[in-house]
């Protein structure tokens, strides 16, 4: 389906210039060192210990595969290739094997990413060894400006990049290339998927790659990002001593940016795959690109999550119902690429039911937009967001390196503000409780365009499995927006968890083991405790239970009721409250049942 989560997917969005500016701006981190070398390449640091004695590198070039030009489809990619094969300073193989030598793995500690509009590197190493820490940034240098793409390695490299397409050939991949044409239709981006034109892979000149990387890898389009256990002074000389300078490059295309034009019509996508082992449904609504530069972008943001997570809610709480007309469903509003951003509707789904499904999505929003989210639901869905950011705040020295990197390249790459997470806990608690009802259910209705809209069907090609025509879909598209749904109602959970009173026990034994720092507690009902206290992260405790016993002691007879148990369990609620109750019960509270 959408499948949001892929690397070259999740893109950034483009700088807006002519933001807002009736509301204050937001105040980027203060703990972040931002600057531009005299080369035009931009820098962020910030110094995090967490893990300690290392330190994330992040190259991010603002260049991907839609600067690319029709005989150039996939070269933004091969040149990512192409870094790990023969630099200025390292030839051939020597950059791999001197990072592994050093315990730098592929995939965890070094890697890389091109996307449509960025292309990213990413190393991780200790600091404790000078010599180490200084090859770690000739490395990053090299990669900016120092490929070397000899002919022999550009032709060894072609046969890789065409077993990685082959291997990623799958029912998914086969599905998401008929669907990209579509939700891009009539755009640059619908003719530039990352993974590119395997007859331009296989016989690109080298010359047409080498210019792809002279014309693109240039300091004017760069951001030097570094974040680990080391002070910003000592990250701040060692960009500056690799990357200073004048601009190293020759030429300078104009950087253009692309969009996808508006349409009033809905695109219909029905793709059938013979490995595809799901039935799936979508309704996208492509929307305009949201800014995240002052505080009004913020307080559309939590906008955004409150309505995000009462409708998510409402969705599974359909799904636990009588006679599901889905198997899973969710909603989704947020980025998606550079020109804009994306509100989607999806829903996984038995063989033959994608009409059920989507009318079953439709209509929930429906319901959404006939009698909008009820106080209740907002009130409750406010704690939620508030107690993950607060969450988040009690666990700000804890937080990993490579997060906070991430949270940077997003920056750069959306142009965005990132005003760390003091600032950001400071506003929600100021402005969270002050959004109304009213508010959410505008702009919850705001989402639902008449234009821009796309539906996909996708599933596996079988004997006898019929799938909806693209004029069944419109139809039933008129025919929800038609009809009258009946307004959300709300389940009580305000009775007590425990409506008797307890009577205590005693610890009758106490066992410790000082090697390993903890306690057994042996109490007088026979049962034992065994608790160990930690600083992993604040405010967060952790229950684990269990008794003699397992599969087994089970008969043969009920073997697969006795292991569909716990499933069984857990969706089952707890005492007098069902899951749904359940989950409306702990809102607020950081607590998770399995």
């Amino acid at each position: 389906m959408l499948r949001i989560q892929y690397n070259w997917i999740l893109l950034g969005l483009m700088f807006c210039a002519g933001c807002r500016t009736h509301s204050p701006q937001l105040e980027f981190d203060p703990q972040v060192a931002r600057g531009v070398l005299q080369s035009g390449m931009k820098y962020l640091l910030r110094e995090n210990a967490k893990p300690d004695n290392r330190v994330m590198l992040r190259l991010v070039i603002d260049a991907g595969s839609v600067l690319e030009e029709d005989n150039q489809k996939g070269l933004a990619h091969f040149v990512e290739h192409m870094a790990f094969n023969g630099s200025t300073h390292f030839e051939k193989q020597e950059l791999v094997d001197y990072l592994e030598s050093i315990g730098v793995g592929f995939g965890a500690d070094l890697n890389a990413y091109t996307s449509f509009d960025e292309t990213v590197y990413m190393l991780q190493i200790p600091v404790d060894n000078e010599e180490v820490l200084e090859k770690a940034f000739l490395v990053m240098q090299d990669w900016a400006k120092g490929l070397v793409m000899a002919d022999d390695e550009i032709d060894k490299e072609r046969g890789v990049i065409v077993e990685e397409w082959r291997r990623g050939r799958g029912a998914e991949r086969r599905i998401s290339d008929q669907q990209y044409p579509v939700i891009f239709k009539n755009s640059r981006y619908a003719e530039r998927l990352p993974i590119g034109d395997m007859e331009v892979v296989r016989h690109a000149p080298y010359e047409r790659l080498k210019s792809y990387y002279r014309d693109w890898y240039r300091p004017d389009l760069m951001t030097m990002i570094v974040v680990g256990d080391l002070p910003v002074g000592k990250m701040e000389g060692l960009v500056q001593k690799y990357f200073s300078g004048d601009s190293w490059a020759d030429s300078k295309p104009p950087r253009a940016v692309y969009s996808i034009p508006d349409h009033e019509e809905t695109y219909v996508s029905v793709v059938t795959d013979p490995e595809s082992v799901e039935s799936r449904v979508a309704f996208l609504v492509k929307l305009p690109f949201q800014s995240m530069l002052s505080e009004a972008d913020l307080r559309k943001k939590m906008r955004a999550s409150l309505i995000q997570g009462m409708l998510n809610e409402r969705l599974e709480e359909r799904r636990l119902g009588e006679k599901a007309p889905y198997l899973s469903a969710s909603a989704y509003k947020g980025p998606y690429l550079r020109p804009q951003e994306l509100f989607a509707l999806e829903a996984t789904v038995l063989d033959g039911g994608h009409i059920e499904g989507l009318s079953a999505i439709l209509e929930e929003f429906e319901r959404v937009k006939q009698h909008g989210f009820t106080a209740t639901e907002l009130e409750r869905q406010k704690l939620k967001v508030l107690s993950a950011v607060e969450r988040q705040y009690k666990n700000r020295d804890t937080t990993e390196s490579a997060s906070l990197a991430s949270q940077y390249i997003r920056s750069v790459t959306r142009g965005q503000t990132v005003p760390g997470i003091e600032a950001t806990w400071a506003l929600y608690q100021r402005d969270l409780k002050t959004i109304s009802l009213a508010e959410v259910n505008d702009e919850a209705r705001s989402w639902m365009s008449d234009k821009n809209r796309v539906v996909l069907i996708e599933g596996p090609d079988k004997q006898g499995l019929q799938y909806p025509a693209e004029a069944e879909v419109l139809a039933e598209l008129t025919r929800v927006a038609a009809q009258s749904v009946s307004p959300y109602e709300e389940q009580r959970v305000d009775a007590p968890f425990i409506e008797s009173d307890l009577i205590p026990g005693t610890i009758v034994r106490v066992e410790t083991n000082a090697a390993l720092a903890f306690e057994t507690w042996l109490l007088s009902n026979g049962a034992k405790v065994v608790v160990k206290k930690t600083d992993f992260k604040a405010d967060e405790i952790l229950f684990s239970a269990f008794s003699a016993g397992g599969h087994s002691l089970i008969s043969d007879d009920h073997f697969i009721a006795g292991v569909r148990a716990d499933s069984v369990v857990e969706k089952g609620g707890l005492g007098g409250f069902s899951k749904i109750e359940l989950d409306k019960k702990l809102s607020g509270r950081l607590v998770s049942l399995k």
